[in-house]
């Protein structure tokens, strides 16, 4: 089952290899495309969150990350903040989802590879980043 919700995400403590304690640290699948990580550092009272790919690999989405800035790590987050990154990306999924249905049906064999999906992720990004 996908969490969207803050407390529902299962921190674990996280410490270095000399046993001192680093924070805690929680993960969490959405769907094959996207994970996020979170992670509370020791002695902080704020979050931070990354969001990678299904190749591990670090990823920027418009309507999360600041356009203004270059950074793969959002920090400063509140729990209510971590929360609504988690719906966007569950959204993201769902309308991936929702897309490889459409694309896989008959009615929709003529449309372009991707094309419905493209258009229904693209309609989400936007009216999330009207924030």
């Amino acid at each position: 089952m996908m969490r969207v919700k803050f407390e529902e995400l299962e921190f674990t403590e996280q410490y270095d290899h000399d046993g001192k304690y680093t924070g805690r640290s929680a993960d969490q699948n959405f769907g094959p495309e996207y994970w996020l990580s979170v992670v509370l550092p020791a002695g902080r009272a704020f979050y931070e969150v990354a969001i990678l790919d299904n190749n591990n690999r670090y990823i920027q989405l418009p309507g999360i990350h600041d356009s203004k800035v270059d950074q793969d790590i959002i920090r400063n987050l509140t729990p209510n903040d971590v929360e609504g990154i988690m719906l966007k990306l569950a959204c993201l999924h769902i309308a991936g989802v929702t897309a490889r249905s459409l694309s896989s049906e008959s009615e929709f064999a003529r449309t372009p590879r991707y094309g419905w999906g493209k258009k229904i992720v693209s309609s989400i990004v936007k009216w999330f980043s009207l924030k």
